[in-house]
């Protein structure tokens, strides 16, 4: 096998101390694995960890020292034991030259060290005499792959090393409306086929086929390609950018109407949205300048959910002398995944006694001008 070798980013023409050097990169690009350094199983007792790039951190004389490497060769570990399970990499800084290599060693769980980076975990079969699965998540320990708390890595999908129509999310978190989700680095068997990888609103991995990314909370593209490799994976995960689409609907109207119907719901007329989630609150906003018939009457508007629920009921009594007011409305509502319909409603009150030829009406601010707008407006936040 070859000898691997093990690259130290240090800066041109700097003096090369790694009292100095080592300590360049502390808090700046924070620790982890940047690249690759995924596991397979070579055998029962051994596994293959492909070459890799992290930053890493050690401690000597009460300093903390940091450093970027590239390991460029396959580093196999062989005669394993299920007793140490966890794969880590160690950096012990050394003032003696030849003596700052970085390695790779399979521990217990009470023999990691502060400053290891943790690239995965052993799973074993029953009798624990074979590995059977490599994971990089450990729900009952908590932990987890040493991934960087950088932005540009979390949620990053990258190529699975065991080749073919597969892919790696890296760990990171996510919002979808008002959950926060925590997703786990895994894998994700791709089909044949162009399609792209999103976070689903249980904060899920899954993919689709699907020309369109509305409504997807996408992190890349992938293209037809038998091998899937970096060439092949397009980023579209949105840091600072306006999302792709924004889950919305308006409506807008200057028609006019006149309800006679009291004592019963009906419906505005135009006053119908329809907006699909992925799981976040609405926003719903209503402005309509409305009127009666006649003097002091009372009327209530709603804005009714999937012909259901009413999330938000306003009572409103016209000014004396004035058959015209304001019936604005706005609310924040919590939605499941799916496709939503809202609708305005008015309902008619005389406030003394029941004069049924009293009718609510469709008014502007000048009481001969019957084109005043009224708007409907949902959004997902």
């Amino acid at each position: 096998m070859a000898t691997p070798t093990q690259n130290v980013t240090i800066e041109y023409q700097a003096y090369v101390d790694s009292l100095i050097v080592n300590r360049r990169h502390r808090d700046i690009r924070p620790i982890g694995i940047y690249k690759d350094g995924y596991i397979t199983v070579e055998s029962d007792t051994s596994v293959r960890i492909k070459t890799m790039t992290c930053e890493i951190q050690s401690i000597y004389d009460s300093v903390i020292h940091q450093v970027k490497i590239d390991v460029t060769v396959d580093t196999v570990l062989t005669g394993l034991v299920a007793a140490n399970k966890y794969i880590v990499a160690r950096w012990q800084y050394s003032p003696i030259a030849g003596d700052n290599d970085m390695d790779i060693l399979a521990v217990s769980l009470a023999n990691i060290q502060t400053y290891d980076l943790l690239i995965g975990i052993l799973e074993w079969n029953a009798g624990n005499t074979a590995i059977s699965s490599i994971e990089y998540y450990e729900a009952t320990t908590g932990k987890r792959r040493s991934t960087p708390e950088d932005s540009k890595e979390l949620l990053k999908v990258v190529p699975h090393p065991s080749g073919g129509r597969n892919v790696m999310v890296r760990y990171g978190r996510v919002n979808v409306g008002p959950n926060h989700h925590v997703v786990t680095e895994d894998s994700l068997a791709l089909p044949l086929g162009a399609c792209f990888v999103y976070i689903n609103s249980s904060g899920g991995l899954a993919y689709s086929t699907s020309s369109s990314y509305v409504g997807y909370l996408v992190l890349a593209s992938v293209s037809n390609s038998t091998d899937v490799d970096e060439s092949d994976i397009t980023d579209l995960r949105s840091f600072i950018s306006l999302p792709n689409s924004c889950n919305y609907d308006r409506a807008s109207s200057e028609a006019d109407f006149t309800i006679k119907d009291r004592g019963v719901w009906i419906d505005i007329p135009s006053m119908l949205v329809s907006v699909t989630t992925i799981g976040g609150p609405i926003l719903v906003m209503y402005n309509h300048e409305i009127g009666t018939g006649g003097d002091e009457n009372k009327i209530v508007v709603r804005l009714l959910l999937d012909g259901t629920t009413a999330i938000v009921t306003r009572g409103i009594k016209l000014p004396e002398n004035s058959n015209t007011t304001s019936a604005d409305m706005t609310t924040i509502w919590p939605v499941a995944a799916g496709s939503h319909t809202i609708k305005a409603q008015v309902f008619s009150l005389k406030a003394r006694g029941d004069v049924p030829w009293h009718s609510v009406v469709n008014r502007a601010r000048g009481l001969n001008d019957y084109s005043n707008t009224r708007t409907l407006i949902a959004l997902e936040l």
